[in-house]
């Protein structure tokens, strides 16, 4: 199976360049591809490559991608045929029913999250604002905490904790 780590370690920077038709001089600075420049701001290392003048730099997967406008998937299997390695073991991409269920899975758990710091924050209120007496002043951070704690219990209580 291709790995992202076995194309890298295949395939140089300066290889990718050279197919794309962008010389290296001695020094190791360029044009940048990504943004217009008349003096060289992109360092080209043996492994990545960085941009001085627009910040944008990366190894040789990242490079592809935003040179060519592919995805990641369409970048590993370029340059494992550029690097002569075979492609027939690539896992299948994620599915948009996969990639749904994840978004909805952190979506929830956000919200769980969410509430579980609504609960906190509510005892902290509860707690910390109480009258000490009946002739004492109630707060209104003591009045909410009241008012809300039953019904932040009930939304956590119907999620199962």
């Amino acid at each position: 199976m291709i790995s992202a780590q076995n194309l890298k370690a295949t395939l140089s920077m300066q290889e990718v360049l050279a197919f794309h038709g962008i010389d290296i001089p001695t020094r190791r600075k360029i044009l940048c591809p990504f943004h217009n420049e008349r003096t060289p701001s992109c360092h080209v290392y043996d492994d990545s490559f960085y941009c001085f003048g627009c910040g944008v730099g990366g190894d040789i997967i990242t490079f592809e991608m935003m040179y060519s406008g592919i995805s990641f998937r369409q970048a590993l299997t370029w340059l494992s045929n550029l690097a002569g390695i075979t492609v027939d073991s690539l896992p299948p991409a994620m599915g948009h029913t996969e990639r749904k269920r994840r978004r909805d899975n952190a979506a929830a758990d956000a919200e769980l999250n969410h509430l579980a710091v609504e609960h906190r924050h509510l005892v902290h209120d509860l707690h910390v604002f109480k009258p000490r007496s009946p002739f004492d002043f109630v707060h209104e951070r003591y009045v909410r905490a009241l008012t809300n704690i039953n019904n932040v219990k009930y939304v956590l209580n119907g999620k199962g904790f």
